[in-house]
């Protein structure tokens, strides 16, 4: 494979990765909202107190949700996995060993 191939498809497959992130990123605000306005001097007020609890929370023996998914990122891996096998074993048969 030339150069020019190799780095183009190495540009898709970055693009292809940063995708979602732009989404993501896109999505901050819900539809129909705007942004909040910057907090400058003029807008800023004193805090109140924050109230202070007084029943304790019940304890729960399960992890809390970190927003990952596993499925997803073992696939990933296992692509990433094949196509090297694949790049190491094309190069190794075109050198001639």
């Amino acid at each position: 494979m030339s150069k020019l191939v190799r780095f183009t498809a190495a540009a898709v497959v970055m693009a292809g990765l940063s995708l979602p992130v732009a989404v993501s990123a896109a999505e901050l605000y819900p539809a129909g909202q705007q942004k909040p306005p910057a907090a400058g001097p003029e807008t800023l007020t004193p805090a109140e107190p924050a109230p202070t609890a007084t029943a304790t929370p019940a304890k729960t023996r399960t992890l809390p949700f970190t927003g990952s998914d596993a499925v997803e990122l073992a696939g990933i891996g296992i692509v990433a996995v094949g196509a090297g096998t694949v790049l190491v074993r094309r190069t190794a048969a075109h050198k001639g060993g």
